[in-house]
């Protein structure tokens, strides 16, 4: 599978809670953001589905694609096309019932037996980390060899997260992901354009 897409914003409202999701959102889709995962974990189940459908609409007039983590439910009601599995999260094969096959379903994995043994079991992209050291997780990142091992394994896109930066994200593209997903990279961008242009780049 090819995916149109090399990068991925996954959004973080408790970390930066200063910043308005949606606004920065159509900001990002101006500067050329390929994709999205909205993964608000506090938000109350009204507020979350209102966001997600007003990110959805404004995602339709584009190329873009939007996904929202861990809420089949709210995939199925939005008639999204990408549903995003946390680690945590219900067995992929029992989430496929719930949507349909043209659902694309990604998940975040840590691990070569984690990966093999959901891209079996029908995910259709996976989201690697962390590869590096970052702020929201204190255990030991992945890095880059076991994402290299990962990207090898897999016959299904390897998107890499965590603690990718424009400064590394060439490591990434060279040990084979697909493309890369980023939560600070682009909250703490001083020039948005720049930073998603230099972020893409690699696979360009």
């Amino acid at each position: 599978m090819i995916l149109p897409f090399k990068l991925i914003w996954v959004t973080h409202g408790e970390r930066y809670p200063a910043v308005d999701i949606f606004k920065f959102y159509r900001k990002a889709l101006d500067a050329g953001l390929g994709a999205a995962i909205l993964r608000e974990k506090s938000l109350p189940q009204g507020a979350l589905y209102r966001l997600a459908q007003e990110m959805s609409c404004a995602t339709k007039s584009n190329q873009t694609r939007f996904a929202i983590s861990d809420r089949a439910d709210i995939c199925w009601m939005l008639k999204l096309s990408w549903l995003h599995l946390p680690a945590n999260s219900a067995p992929v094969e029992e989430v496929r019932r719930l949507v349909t096959d043209k659902v694309l379903i990604s998940k975040s994995v840590h691990s070569l037996d984690e990966a093999l043994a959901v891209e079996e079991a029908g995910c259709n992209m996976l989201i690697v980390g962390s590869i590096f050291p970052t702020q929201s997780h204190t255990v030991e990142p992945l890095g880059l060899d076991a994402l290299q091992k990962i990207c090898k394994k897999s016959q299904i896109p390897v998107f890499a997260i965590g603690g990718i930066t424009t400064k590394n994200v060439k490591q990434v593209h060279d040990a084979g992901a697909a493309g890369t997903a980023v939560v600070g990279a682009l909250y703490e961008a001083k020039k948005l354009g720049d930073t998603i242009s230099e972020l893409s780049d690699p696979w360009s």
